[in-house]
């Protein structure tokens, strides 16, 4: 892939998320403690990709930005991308799969790489704006397609195998009612919130972006590894900005 492809139907597809409130976080007997209480949240209106960013574009940026330190990311057995002479490549049959294995820092970068390449000004998305996005604009559901059973609509609950099996291509899936493609599933997605497991407790109810500091980053979606109750829209987890793990990518978001 070539920084000319990066444009192409497939890539960074961004769709319209409107402006609204929205029931964010779980009622109790439905989720973990950290997504209680269930609250209305407002959100302005904003652009998120509708696949996670891919192998083949995690790549270009790896080869065209650097890696200092492999801050960003590390090639092993595990990832979608590897690393041959130098060079980062998307694994065999695996450019369409998501970019794993990636830290919040180079998610980071990666936007702000692409933003300077665009002039168009890309970021993660807040977690807020996941979970609005994610719900796909229905009310009270587990899932982005509703209360029916994950089998057949998301990649979760996966013995490891290799990338290229044990993972899947970014639109293996029906979408949500958004358009929106792997919102749950196959990777956890970096948010931009600093994580407090108490923070629903006292956020503020217009466009919350999460605690001013902390330790752990958010993400959201669960993983190929992840149970059924594990792959809810309301799920949310803590992870250091520096963690790499094979179920672990992003998607993009920026303002209108």
């Amino acid at each position: 892939m070539t920084y000319s492809d990066i444009f192409n139907k497939h890539s960074f597809v961004m769709i319209r998320i409107p402006a609204g409130f929205f029931t964010m976080g779980s009622r109790k007997g439905h989720g973990e403690s950290d997504e209680f209480p269930e609250h209305q949240v407002w959100v302005d209106e904003f652009l998120v990709a509708r696949f996670p960013v891919t192998a083949g574009e995690w790549a270009l940026f790896l080869n065209q930005a650097g890696n200092p330190d492999y801050s960003y990311f590390e090639p092993s057995d595990e990832t979608t991308v590897i690393q041959r002479n130098g060079v980062y490549y998307p694994r065999r049959d695996c450019a369409r799969y998501p970019a794993n294995g990636v830290t919040w820092l180079g998610a980071t970068a990666f936007c702000q790489w692409l933003s300077q390449k665009t002039g168009k000004k890309f970021r993660l998305p807040f977690e807020a704006e996941w979970e609005k996005a994610a719900r796909g604009g229905m009310e009270h559901m587990r899932y982005p397609w509703g209360n029916d059973p994950p089998d057949g609509r998301a990649q979760f609950h996966q013995q490891w195998v290799d990338p290229r099996h044990t993972l899947s291509s970014v639109d293996s899936y029906p979408p949500n009612p958004y358009g929106l493609n792997d919102m749950v599933g196959n990777v956890w997605e970096w948010c931009a919130d600093w994580y407090d497991s108490d923070y629903y407790k006292n956020s503020p109810q217009r466009n919350p972006k999460g605690p001013e500091t902390g330790r752990m980053k958010v993400m959201r979606g669960g993983s190929w590894g992840c149970l059924d109750i594990q792959i809810r829209c309301g799920i949310r987890l803590g992870e250091w900005p520096e963690s790499q793990s094979s179920g672990t990518g992003f998607r993009l978001a920026r303002w209108p």
